[in-house]
């Protein structure tokens, strides 16, 4: 594809992609225990280090932190800040990719123009 060729084009891109992978990988479910009407999941974030207990029922969901290398509000603030920060790259990224995509189409439009003003310069019919 042509649009690919630069590599200000293709970054953005692979970036998205690789942090949309790692963003799956990011939490693992440890353990789970089901009682009544209640599910609950041990889950690990394994950016942070920090083990959350997250508890379903039909109407609520809830977390909180069981087990971390930090104390539960640095915790909590760590997480907060990677989340923040990850859906500002994100949507940065995306910005970034829409902005050169734009670019590249209007550039595109402007190039066909000009082959469509030359090609009328040359005809001999339009040249009466």
């Amino acid at each position: 594809m042509d649009f690919f060729a630069d590599k200000k084009r293709l970054i953005p891109l692979i970036v998205i992609i690789l942090l949309l992978t790692l963003s799956q990988f990011r939490y693992e479910t440890v353990a789970s225990k089901t009682k009544d009407d209640i599910v609950l999941k041990w889950v690990e974030d394994k950016w942070t280090g920090a083990t959350w207990v997250k508890g379903y029922t039909v109407k609520i969901s809830a977390s909180r932190i069981s087990n971390s290398p930090f104390s539960e509000d640095t915790t909590i603030l760590i997480t907060k800040i990677i989340n923040i920060g990850y859906d500002v790259v994100i949507a940065a990224m995306v910005i970034w990719f829409g902005v050169i995509f734009f670019r590249y189409q209007k550039g595109n439009t402007r190039q066909t123009h000009r082959k469509e003003e030359e090609e009328v310069a040359s005809n001999p019919y339009f040249n009466e």
